[in-house]
């Protein structure tokens, strides 16, 4: 009796790297997308209260800003290249 159970194929599907179907990829990826573009425009808010408003132009909220575009960096670059994996398994 063997307890390693090793497969020498390379080949693998999308089923098993990503999601299991068709309308499951749609849907997976429609909902990520739309999460990015949310972050984006959340924090474009942010990011423009900030800069038009002359109360809003404290130290404090210096720190937010600099959160802010953290996040705007992270929603334009960093989620779609994620929901892209997520849905196919693959970068590229």
């Amino acid at each position: 009796m063997s307890l390693l159970n090793v497969t020498l194929s390379n080949h693998t599907s999308v089923a098993d790297k990503g999601v299991d179907s068709i309308p499951t990829a749609i849907a997976a990826g429609l909902a990520l997308y739309v999460l990015s573009f949310l972050t984006f425009v959340g924090n474009a808010m942010v990011l423009h209260a900030i800069r038009t408003e002359k109360s809003l132009q404290t130290v404090s909220n210096m720190f937010i800003m600099s959160l802010a575009v953290a996040d705007l960096t992270v929603g334009v670059i960093v989620m779609p290249i994620s929901s892209a994996y997520a849905i196919t398994g693959e970068y590229a």
